[in-house]
């Protein structure tokens, strides 16, 4: 299923270091963050275009310019949130299995709270 973590209406977007900053607060040593490689891009290119991200941000892509976070919950399953965000990030958009109503869920509240965002499922 999809997800959209976006900013409250009339507040503005973070900017994309911004995010990975309130990441870093919130899961600390559950957090990581990796360069898309380039055989990934076309990939990612396509996933974006699906999940109608902004322009820009899948322009962004296209030349390489992309970050994947992986927020992860080692308590109690080794389920995990991945996201890619550009500097034209404006709301974080992603996936999540179509089965899961625990973790995962309960990781993209957590994420939803650190930006001061609002969470919608199924976008």
């Amino acid at each position: 299923m999809k997800f959209n973590l976006s900013p409250q209406p009339g507040a503005p977007a973070l900017p994309c270091d911004e995010l990975i900053s309130r990441l870093q607060s919130e899961f600390d040593t559950r957090f990581s963050v990796t360069d898309i490689s380039e055989p990934d891009v076309s990939g990612m290119v396509a996933e974006l275009i699906e999940l109608n991200a902004p322009r820009q941000m899948i322009a962004d892509a296209q030349i390489g310019v992309i970050l994947r976070i992986a927020i992860y919950d080692f308590d109690y399953s080794d389920d995990s949130v991945i996201f890619d965000l550009t500097p034209a990030t404006t709301s974080v958009i992603g996936y999540y299995p179509d089965g899961d109503t625990g973790t995962i869920l309960d990781l993209l509240e957590r994420c939803a709270k650190s930006f001061g965002y609002s969470l919608t499922i199924g976008v």
